[in-house]
């Protein structure tokens, strides 16, 4: 800002000179010219400088963000490998852990094996037992029918004694009407007579 208005100076003072146009003037004007080009190169070089000085700071402040952003970065990176690599501990002790599982589980699988053998074995006894108790049950029923069959007849015989013995008696009761008979006394008296 200071060297524009040194330069619109330097322009006013050789206009002056040239309207007036005197030797002095213009002697004035030129080394008025002169002066002003030194001090606007001085105050171009300072500016320059200021401008070289701030650029180089905020160089300096970004590097520096960088350099802190680098660091905080390198920290998490080496929290985030310390995290995977406990997770990957971690991981590590599940799986010995869940082999060990495996492990007595196979082993529970043979002895579970060797007992559904054994089962086997056992089921296979029973079922010839089994097999003896359906035959004897079979041979039980069978003969079980035959008395069935037999208490039928017996049955039937019976029905028919009885209707035998319901029968003589009423042929009984009948004589005893006709003949007048009615108790074994006067049975015994009639047989007598007879």
């Amino acid at each position: 800002m200071a060297a524009v208005v040194v330069l619109l100076l330097a322009l006013a003072g050789s206009a002056g000179a040239l309207f007036i146009a005197s030797t002095t003037a213009l002697t004035a004007a030129t080394v008025g010219g002169m002066v002003a080009g030194v001090v606007i190169a001085a105050l171009m070089f300072a500016e320059i400088v200021v401008l070289r000085r701030v650029a180089a700071r905020d160089r300096a402040v970004l590097a520096d963000s960088y350099r802190h952003e680098a660091k905080a970065r390198g920290m998490e990176q080496v929290a985030f490998v310390r995290r995977v690599n406990d997770q990957i501990q971690v991981r590590d002790t599940e799986i010995d852990r869940q082999r060990a599982q495996i492990e007595q589980l196979r082993a529970e699988a043979v002895d579970a094996e060797i007992e559904l053998a054994h089962a086997k074995e056992r089921v296979a006894a029973e079922r010839g037992r089994v097999d003896e108790l359906i035959a004897d049950a079979r041979t039980t029923a069978d003969e079980l029918e035959t008395a069935r069959a037999d208490l039928l007849k017996a049955q039937d015989a019976l029905a028919a004694s009885e209707a035998a013995g319901v029968q003589a008696q009423a042929q009984i009761e009948a004589w005893e009407q006709a003949t007048g008979v009615d108790s074994p006394d006067a049975l015994t008296q009639h047989r007598r007579t007879a």
